[in-house]
């Protein structure tokens, strides 16, 4: 939570990815959290996008392309993912680690810690 919390406040270069479902990085699907929303400056990606049509991963050169493109990829950048409890997450932190990144870290937390915590900024589209 403090590393993420660094790169909240530009104090760390890192890239947060939102990984839950739309609707949850949206606030409008409440799983029981105190708040909804995402964590500011998060990027939002859906864990399941890494999988194709068939369920496997999808190729590397693809994968790669696709996160240069969304702005996800920075060799000088922390690489954050979370999600709810930081399992669903935890595919595409591997999948970073499987491309080559060299510094990703699994917000284990997420985002049941991170609404808990009414010091922690929250954020809306919009």
């Amino acid at each position: 939570a403090t590393e993420v919390l660094e790169a909240v406040n530009g104090e760390r270069d890192a890239i947060l990815i939102d990984t839950r479902r739309l609707a949850e990085y949206e606030g409008t699907e409440d799983r029981g959290d105190p708040r909804q929303g995402f964590i500011p400056g998060a990027t939002y990606y859906y864990w399941e996008d890494v999988l194709d049509e068939n369920d496997r991963l999808r190729g590397r050169d693809e994968l790669l392309a696709e996160f240069q493109a969304n702005s996800m990829w920075n060799t000088d950048a922390l690489i954050i993912p979370y999600c709810q409890t930081g399992t669903r997450s935890a595919t595409v932190y591997a999948v970073f680690r499987w491309l080559g990144h060299p510094s990703v870290k699994n917000y284990d937390g997420s985002w049941v810690e991170w609404s808990r915590d009414e010091s922690f900024p929250v954020a809306t589209p919009g």
